[in-house]
């Protein structure tokens, strides 16, 4: 776990925004793509990117969105985000074009000191995109019946395996780390 604050360049977060944004809006995944609705997440400097999917009601997708959160946990000196990131990070998404259609901050719950901030976005996410949401969603693997697909992703033995390796996911600029592919 973190024990040092964590830190947020301008630069950097400018490059993974960017990065979430080409992959909600511009980035086609192909036919058959799985993903599920937490996406990818990203790690730099002790902060988390968590690029969120959801659909509605029949598989009408919904507006994406992104939050920015510390990774810390009980141990931490300081959970909190940098001073001011929180205020960047909306400012960044305006100059980039997009006015968020709402915006949560988040404060520390039992065991979990992240704080941060999550903002709804104001377009909806490419339509292939959504449907490789609504793929997760409806995928039932013949071979690993009733487990989470999570757990036959990287197998190689079984066809939903080789239908989440088709899921395009963001380019994250150097210096991240991404987890928890699809």
């Amino acid at each position: 776990m973190p024990t040092t604050a964590p830190s947020v360049g301008t630069d950097l977060m400018r490059e993974v925004v960017t990065a979430v944004l080409t992959w909600f809006y511009d980035t086609e995944q192909p036919r058959g793509a799985l993903l599920a609705c937490n996406g990818p997440s990203a790690i730099t400097g002790g902060v988390e990117w968590l690029p969120r999917l959801r659909l509605g009601f029949l598989g009408d997708p919904l507006w994406p969105s992104l939050a920015m959160s510390t990774l810390y946990f009980n141990n931490a000196p300081d959970p909190r985000l940098p001073a001011g990131a929180d205020e960047e990070f909306l400012r960044l998404l305006e100059e980039l074009g997009h006015t968020p259609r709402a915006v949560r901050r988040f404060n520390p719950r039992p065991n979990h000191n992240a704080h941060g901030v999550g903002v709804e976005l104001d377009r909806q996410m490419h339509p292939s995109l959504a449907e490789a949401v609504q793929n997760w969603d409806n995928y039932v693997c013949a071979e690993h019946k009733g487990q989470n697909p999570a757990a036959c992703r990287d197998s190689g033995t079984c066809e939903w395996g080789a239908q989440a390796k088709l899921t395009i996911y963001p380019s994250w600029p150097a210096g991240v780390d991404s987890y928890g592919l699809g």
